[in-house]
């Protein structure tokens, strides 16, 4: 996974919820970039739950990013 496109997505003017696919099969949403938190390095990611508790993610095992496409569907993410 292009971490870079990741920090542009959480960075983004007007985000937009988005869903980290993890190589384990888990699916971690992100309603909101306070919900994101990415190390400056690059190695680790967290994700805060909505109803608390949080997921600490090694950066390499995101296996993709699900956007929203403009209809409001998902779309597969990068790679």
């Amino acid at each position: 996974m292009n971490l870079e496109y990741l920090r542009e997505l959480h960075h983004a003017p007007r985000f937009k919820p988005i869903t980290l696919r993890i190589a384990d099969g888990r699916k971690l949403s992100v309603p909101h970039p306070d919900f994101l938190s990415i190390d400056p390095a690059g190695h680790v990611v967290i994700v805060f739950g909505e109803k608390g508790g949080f997921s600490v993610i090694d950066s390499e095992l995101i296996a993709a990013v699900d956007v929203p496409a403009p209809n409001g569907h998902r779309k597969p993410g990068k790679r």
